[in-house]
């Protein structure tokens, strides 16, 4: 076997939960001013809460 190279391609959205964490009315309200559909939640850092949910996710 000839060795190979691996890269990691992270899915785009990982993370993106906590990007939109701990928003307040106002910014949420500038988000839906254009169209995007944002609940208020409560600040998450990192990607903890992404990888809870996959791992319920799959299995």
């Amino acid at each position: 076997m000839e060795s190979f190279r691996f890269v990691f391609m992270a899915d785009c959205q990982l993370g993106c939960y906590a990007t939109f964490s701990g928003m307040s009315e106002h910014d949420v309200g500038r988000l839906a001013d254009r169209d995007m559909q944002v609940e208020i939640t409560s600040t998450v850092n990192g990607f903890a809460w992404d990888t809870r949910h996959d791992d319920v996710a799959s299995t």
